[in-house]
């Protein structure tokens, strides 16, 4: 829902405005335009309306107007707290669930398989060992996943000793291999 001024209170204040922008400075015109101005502007202010939407049509600023607001004293003239209604502010808008890929029973499982082996690589490892092979390919399908979608948090779980995916019940309370900030390190480090 868009927030606007009804019609007849943004053309009063337009009209208001633009006497007063126009007349001759430190005039009694000015001042009785500035009255005006500042009558409907506490009017608006009283039925709750934020200053910003007042001052838009104006071309001026918020705290231009709440300056203007606060020359009023005195009541505020019946007809002229008729143009504004009681503001109601607009309920956010709601933001619809982001839908991210997940993982597939197999490939949790590869991740789970490959974690294992990965962990276990030090730098003493030959290039070619088991270790070192499989911290690649882990590394490699991580930065895969990650890049299509697929959060930390779901490649961290599937690092778990699960017996089905996805995690149920007990399961997900399980520690995993390598942990969401493992794999941040892991990626970064491939990257440097």
């Amino acid at each position: 829902m868009e927030e606007t001024l009804p019609d007849a209170a943004r053309d009063a204040l337009l009209e208001a405005y633009r006497g007063y922008a126009a007349a001759p400075v430190r005039s009694a015109e000015q001042k009785r335009q500035a009255a005006s101005l500042a009558q409907l502007a506490a009017a608006a202010k009283g039925a709750g309306w934020p200053m910003r939407l007042l001052a838009e049509p104006c071309g001026v600023s918020a705290e231009r107007m709440r300056q203007f607001a606060a020359r009023h004293e005195g009541d505020v003239d019946a007809n002229v707290a008729a143009l504004f209604p009681a503001y109601a502010r607009p309920a956010p808008a709601r933001r619809r669930p982001v839908e991210h890929p997940h993982l597939s029973a197999g490939e949790a499982a590869e991740l789970r398989d490959l974690a294992v082996l990965a962990r276990r690589r030090t730098g003493s490892h030959a290039a070619d060992s088991a270790e070192a092979q499989a911290s690649g390919r882990f590394t490699a399908l991580v930065r895969e996943h990650h890049e299509r979608g697929v959060i930390w948090a779901e490649l961290s779980a599937a690092t778990t000793h699960w017996t089905s995916w996805p995690l149920q019940g007990a399961e997900r309370e399980l520690e995993p291999v390598v942990r969401v900030s493992g794999l941040r390190q892991r990626i970064g480090r491939a990257r440097g």
